[in-house]
């Protein structure tokens, strides 16, 4: 339903930008402190833009990034450098790569259906 999805996409923003809490929406308990952990990246190897949205693809869709991948670069690239990061995370969960368990290459052109010919009314 529509109020569940918005609610997904309010806890999975909470959880990036303030932590494990129940601020904005967030999937943790509540307390007085927003915030009962963060999500920090360790910085890796130092790879650039390339290596850490590599990195983030393997850990948040198993690696089935595929047309979704620019976007995530531009919005890493057009982050503050202190939010480059997180600006990636968060269109990485707005993608539906995300969302899907299975492959999500497209397979070729969809397959014509046959129309089923109408019953005579009487």
């Amino acid at each position: 339903t529509t109020p569940a999805a918005i609610g997904l996409f309010n806890g999975l923003m909470s959880l990036i930008r303030k932590g494990l809490g129940d601020c904005d929406g967030g999937f943790g308990l509540s307390a007085f402190a927003c915030a009962h952990g963060k999500l920090t990246a360790s910085g890796g190897d130092g790879g650039g833009a390339e290596a850490t949205i590599k990195e983030l693809d393997l850990l948040l869709t198993g690696g089935r990034l595929n047309g979704s991948s620019s976007v995530v670069q531009n919005a890493y690239v057009e982050a503050p450098e202190s939010e480059k990061v997180q600006a990636a995370q968060e269109a990485i969960v707005l993608s539906p790569e995300f969302h899907t368990l299975g492959g999500s290459a497209p397979s070729g052109r969809r397959e014509a259906r046959k129309r089923s010919e109408a019953s005579d009314p009487r």
